[in-house]
């Protein structure tokens, strides 16, 4: 399985002439994430997952992604999400890499729909 890789940047929402607030956005980035990174996050996540009980050959597709581009590549939480052909997967969220880029703390798995 061959992971694809999204790095986002967070635009801040602004007020607009009416005095509302608009949201936040997310704007994908033209800059991909290292393969060294890409490949230590998906062995990381893939023994994550494995530890709890859930086999990688149960997925077929995977997404590793960052929604802080515009942070240096140390500073970001990456994402990992396996994906089944149903479009339901478990994602791996919130993992921090240290300076050697070898992840280090992540917020948990959770289960996500398409």
């Amino acid at each position: 399985m061959q992971p694809t890789t999204s790095v986002f940047i967070k635009k801040e929402g602004h007020w607009n002439s009416i005095q509302n607030r608009t949201d936040i956005t997310l704007v994908e980035q033209n800059k991909p994430i290292a393969k060294r990174i890409v490949k230590r996050l998906f062995s990381y996540a893939k023994g994550q997952m494995e530890n709890c009980g859930f086999p990688i050959s149960l997925f077929n597709s995977c997404e590793i992604y960052t929604l802080d581009g515009e942070q240096k590549v140390t500073d970001r939480w990456y994402t990992v999400r396996f994906m089944n052909s149903s479009g339901y997967g478990l994602e791996l969220s919130g993992i921090l890499i240290n300076e050697n880029f070898t992840p280090i703390v992540n917020h948990g798995i959770e289960f996500t729909t398409g």
